[in-house]
């Protein structure tokens, strides 16, 4: 009983701020709230006030209060961004120094509005696994930076895989009266069959590229490298040279007993193979690719060739890719010196 009366003693306003139910407002409180409304043009002898006494009540809300209330909302939103404010104010009321707690409104004002680095927002949480963030990768990741931003952008090539079916050319949003669904009826095959696109690419634009029915295997990587070196550009020039450096990610294919050959044989003609650190296809320039190619897909003149020839859509879209597409994607990476 004790431990509930000690729960009852305090009580929140609607601006978030503590008071003992019964009990006037202590003189201190009292005060700083008559100076406030002289200092709004307030006139004690008459009670005339011209300002807003919601102005004034606003100005004594009450947030996180001292500094390190603060921080502790900041450090426990930094840490787990997706924690919800009620998680915050129990966490508050343990360790903070508001006596009496505060108000979920208050701290998510306070989110909102004191963060040391600006205000935040509600968004669209990017999960990160935890293997991005060992010691070893981040070392790696580290040298890998260091080694590319010392290189001649024209020598370094990309590679990647990617799935490609008639859903790929499915728009997500639509158009409809306010308040009621978008709805779409799908022509044909929801899905279809899957084709993988294995793609190199370079600052002049994407260099080779095949496609392959079903998904990407072992056959297929080292099937896509011997046909890459023996292709040459539109002027001529083979698109791997001795001093090029080929990133890819370091999935299964590209590590193991086949990666393993691949990167063995173009090393013999001179030709460096550089693994992007775990989990990091942002340092990966084809990844962008992959993006417009899929958003070039969309188009109802690819999306309607998809259900005819996947293979034929696909190169389609690929033929849409520009030197400045290439040149704005090498820039994204943001590790050359461009």
């Amino acid at each position: 009983m004790a431990r509930q009366a000690q729960y009852r003693k305090y009580t929140l306003w609607g601006k978030g701020r503590t008071f003992v139910r019964g009990d006037a407002l202590g003189e201190e409180m009292r005060c700083a709230i008559v100076d406030k409304i002289m200092n709004l043009g307030g006139d004690m002898a008459t009670g005339f006030f011209p300002g807003s006494f919601i102005e004034v009540a606003n100005h004594f809300q009450i947030w996180p209060e001292t500094p390190e209330d603060v921080e502790l909302v900041e450090f426990l939103k930094r840490e787990r961004p997706s924690i919800s404010y009620s998680s915050v104010k129990e966490k508050l009321e343990i360790f903070g120094n508001i006596e009496g707690g505060t108000l979920v409104s208050a701290i998510g004002r306070t989110v909102r509005s004191r963060m040391s680095d600006g205000p935040w927002t509600w968004k669209k949480l990017t999960k990160q696994p935890m293997d991005k963030f060992t010691d070893g990768n981040i070392t790696y990741a580290q040298q890998f930076l260091q080694f590319l931003h010392g290189m001649d952008p024209v020598k370094v090539k990309y590679f990647d895989e990617a799935g490609v079916n008639v859903a790929t050319g499915h728009r997500s949003y639509g158009h409809s009266l306010k308040g009621t669904n978008a709805v779409e009826i799908l022509n044909g095959q929801s899905k279809g069959v899957n084709y993988t696109l294995n793609l190199l690419c370079g600052l002049e634009g994407v260099l080779y590229a095949n496609t392959v029915f079903g998904g990407a295997d072992t056959y297929n990587f080292l099937n896509f490298w011997s046909e890459a070196v023996e292709y040459t550009t539109p002027s001529g020039l083979p698109v791997l040279d001795n001093g090029d450096v080929i990133v890819y990610d370091n999935a299964a294919i590209h590590r193991f007993e086949g990666g393993q050959a691949v990167a063995s044989w173009l090393n013999d003609m001179g030709i460096a193979v550089i693994y992007t650190p775990i989990c990091s296809p942002e340092f990966n320039a084809v990844e962008l690719v992959f993006n417009k190619l899929k958003t070039m897909l969309k188009r109802d003149e690819y999306a309607q060739l998809l259900h005819v020839n996947v293979p034929a859509a696909i190169f389609g879209a690929i033929s849409t890719i520009s030197e400045a597409d290439m040149t704005g994607f090498y820039r994204y990476v943001n590790y050359f010196q461009m």
